[in-house]
């Protein structure tokens, strides 16, 4: 277990840092966008909270160091691999395979998480600047069901969209895994999902043809390796 431990050290020491490093400036672009376009709102006398997020682009900045953060993730999976845990620490390849898959998808469920706290901090904010006409006790909640950014990212009662999420973190996870011995650092798979997701995370509510296309697609992209992982001969380790 001792072997399995520190293939997975290895793991959390190779991208860690870079991809709390991300979510920090994630953090701080996505604030700075929002501050900028609730100034602007004082000019136009345009508060309402739905309009800031969607005016401020967040979802640009949150698709931008989405992508980082996966290239980190492939990157951090193809060193790992291919460097250390076969030659020096002699754990099966299978073994490494779902170490991998395991960090990669608690670290975009890190992602997920850190974007939903970022937003209810920013709504926070609105409801302390903005003038006492446009908030109400009610006015973070509602946004969350009025903006599709949002509404993405914590659906609430919305039960489709909590599974699509889940099983999409799961499947980035797998899909930016490397099984050690490949070549290639970024997969076809990855790339594909990667786009799947950038055109329909973000969706209009209710919209139950994009989850069900999302769910079938994260499905469809991630099962094969996953198999092909498990049907793997694993010789005995040392």
């Amino acid at each position: 277990m001792k072997k399995h431990i520190s293939v997975l050290m290895l793991m959390i020491r190779s991208t860690i840092y870079r991809v709390l490093g991300l979510l920090v400036l994630m953090a701080a672009s996505e604030a700075g966008l929002f501050w900028l376009r609730l100034q602007q709102g004082v000019i136009d006398k345009n508060f309402s909270l739905e309009a800031v997020i969607q005016e401020s682009r967040l979802s640009w900045a949150c698709a931008a160091f989405f992508l980082f953060v996966n290239a980190i993730l492939s990157w951090g999976s193809y060193t790992v691999s291919n460097t250390y845990t076969s030659t020096r620490l002699s754990v099966s390849k299978r073994a490494v395979y779902f170490w991998q898959c395991l960090y990669n998808t608690l670290c975009y469920l890190l992602f997920w998480m850190v974007q939903i706290l970022i937003a209810i901090g920013l709504c926070r904010a609105y409801e302390a600047m903005a003038p006492a006409e446009f908030v109400s006790n009610q006015t973070t909640f509602l946004a969350f069901y009025r903006s599709n950014f949002l509404h993405s990212f914590l659906p609430f009662e919305d039960t489709g969209l909590w599974v699509r999420n889940i099983l999409l973190i799961v499947a980035l996870g797998i899909c930016s895994s490397r099984y050690p011995g490949k070549g290639k650092k970024i997969g076809i798979a990855s790339l594909f999902l990667l786009a799947a997701t950038g055109v329909f995370f973000i969706q209009e509510i209710g919209d139950m043809t994009s989850v069900l296309f999302l769910i079938v697609f994260a499905i469809l992209c991630s099962a094969p390796s996953l198999m092909q992982a498990v049907d793997t001969e694993v010789p005995d380790e040392d």
